[in-house]
C-alpha cells in the first residue's frame, strides 16, 4: 500500500532488527500501533567487512536513523535487536556493550525447542558476562507472524507493507517472508510441527528479520496506551504547524517522550536503563 509518508500517523513506536551475515548486515525497521499493528517501513543490506570497526561505525549510523511523520516530526528506533548467532558472535558482543541505554540488544534465535516464549529474561554473556543476550523463541515468533499475515482487517495485528520500491518489499522479500512452512516431524516416538525452509537454499533473511522486530517489542512491552494519548496532541498541534517543518525535539524514541518524567527508563523484564 502507499504510505502519506515514511511513518504513517497510526505508528507508535519504532524497532530494528540487524541480520548478520558474513559479508554483509541486513536491516529492517518496523513502526507499531495499537495492538500490534505493524508497518513495514524499509529493508535492505549494507555490505562490508564485519571484522572492521569503521564498519560497525556505520552500522550504528544506520540504527540511529530517523523516519519522518507528514508533519515533519521524526522517530528513532526505541530498540534495536542484533543477530548474535553467526560468525561474529564477539564483535556484536562489543558493538552493544555500551549501547543497551539505547535499547540496542544481542539476541540469539532457538529453534525447534518446545514451551520457549518470544522472548524472556535476558543472561549475561561475553567474557566479562556484562552483556545482556536475549534469547527469542523463533518457532512461538513465527507462529504469531503467519497468524497475522492471514489477518485481512486494518487494526490490531495487521501487517501493512509499503508500496514504495526503495522500501526494499519486492518480490524477493516476499519469497523469503513465505520461505519457511510448518511440517510435520517424528522423532524419539513423539510427532510434532516444526518450521522447515520450503527449499534447502531458500534465503529466509526477511522472515528472520521480522522475527527479529517482533522480539523487539516484546522486549521494549511499550505503553501503547500512553503513546496513543501523546501522539494524538502531536497530530493535534501539527494541523497548527506548517507542514514538514521538523520539530528536533521530537527527534527520539516516542517512549522516551512519554516517559520523560521519570530518572531512568525501565524496559520489560526488569532492565534497568538508567
Amino acid at each position: 500500500e502507499d504510505y502519506p509518508a515514511q511513518l504513517p500517523d497510526k505508528v507508535l513506536i519504532l524497532t530494528c532488527a540487524v541480520d548478520v551475515q558474513d559479508d554483509r548486515v541486513e536491516f529492517k525497521f518496523i513502526g507499531w500501533g495499537m495492538g500490534e499493528e505493524a508497518w513495514v517501513i524499509k529493508y535492505y543490506a549494507l555490505y562490508g567487512d564485519l571484522t572492521s570497526d569503521s564498519f560497525w561505525n556505520e552500522i550504528d549510523i544506520h540504527i540511529s536513523q530517523g523516519f519522518s511523520y507528514a508533519d515533519g516530526n521524526i522517530l528513532i528506533p526505541s530498540c534495536t535487536t542484533i543477530d548474535s548467532g553467526g560468525h561474529f558472535t564477539q564483535e556484536v558482543y562489543k558493538f552493544v556493550r555500551p549501547r543497551k541505554n539505547r535499547g540496542v540488544f544481542s539476541i540469539k534465535g532457538a529453534a525447534n525447542r518446545l514451551g520457549i516464549p518470544v522472548i524472556s529474561k535476558p543472561s549475561k554473556v561475553g567474557r566479562k558476562k556484562d552483556v545482556l543476550n536475549f534469547i527469542v523463541g523463533v518457532d512461538n515468533a513465527k507462529d504469531i507472524l503467519h497468524y497475522r499475515l492471514k489477518n485481512h482487517h486494518k487494526g490490531p495485528g495487521y501487517i501493512h507493507f509499503p508500496r514504495d520500491p526503495d522500501a526494499g518489499c519486492d518480490q524477493k522479500y516476499f519469497e523469503m517472508l513465505l520461505s519457511e512452512h510448518k511440517v510435520e516431524k517424528r522423532a524419539n516416538g513423539r510427532t510434532r510441527m516444526v518450521w522447515e525452509k520450503v527449499y534447502p537454499s531458500a534465503r529466509n533473511e526477511s522472515l528472520d528479520l521480522f522475527v527479529y522486530n517482533i522480539a523487539a517489542v516484546k522486549i521494549l512491552n511499550p505503553p501503547f496506551d500512553a503513546l496513543a494519548a501523546e501522539n494524538n496532541k502531536r497530530i493535534a498541534e501539527s494541523g497548527n504547524s506548517q507542514s514538514g517543518e521538523t520539530k528536533a525535539a521530537n527527534v527520539q524514541p516516542l517512549v522516551n517522550r512519554v516517559r520523560k518524567p521519570r530518572r531512568r527508563r525501565i524496559l520489560s523484564m526488569g532492565i534497568d536503563q538508567e
